[in-house]
């Protein structure tokens, strides 16, 4: 009986020990994709990223306010978007993705979407004293991506 029950001991820490092991400290919270809001007005009111081809679309996030925009310039076949990634410093000062998105809508020439988020700011201190919020983000139509632009969120 002893035997038995050290086996089944044995086994119980073994699959403990794999479980932790699996388990990642945080993982990525994937936002559901985000159908923007069509406005009037083509403006960046703050940090942009521009579209692989010149003219064509780009996006844009808004530090006042956490909102992507996405113009869709003459690219009418509803590809472009904003792929966005925020990160968040651990204890140890190192950047990890905390959040990761999309943001796109319907298009016609000319239009721009948006679409609305919520951020923790730099300068939000998060359990255990840690603060730090980056945003990094790029435009993608069917002409391929723009180049990655990365904001430090201390509106």
């Amino acid at each position: 009986m002893r035997k038995a029950l050290a086996r089944f001991a044995a086994v119980l820490a073994a699959l403990v020990i794999v479980a932790v092991q699996a388990t990642p400290a945080h993982a990525v919270t994937q936002d559901p994709p985000n159908w923007g809001t069509l406005i009037v007005g083509n403006g960046c009111p703050d940090y942009i990223s521009v579209g692989p081809i010149q003219g064509r679309g780009w996006g844009c996030f808004e530090r006042y306010g956490d909102r992507f925009y996405v113009y869709a310039g003459n690219m009418t076949d509803g590809t472009p978007r904003v792929y966005w990634t925020n990160d968040l410093k651990d204890a140890a000062g190192n950047w990890v993705p905390y959040r990761t998105g999309v943001c796109y809508g319907e298009y016609y020439a000319d239009s721009t979407v948006v679409c609305n988020k919520d951020f923790y700011e730099n300068s939000t201190v998060r359990s255990g004293g840690v603060s730090g919020s980056r945003i990094r983000f790029y435009y993608w139509d069917s002409n391929g991506s723009g180049s990655t632009t990365t904001v430090v969120n201390n509106a």
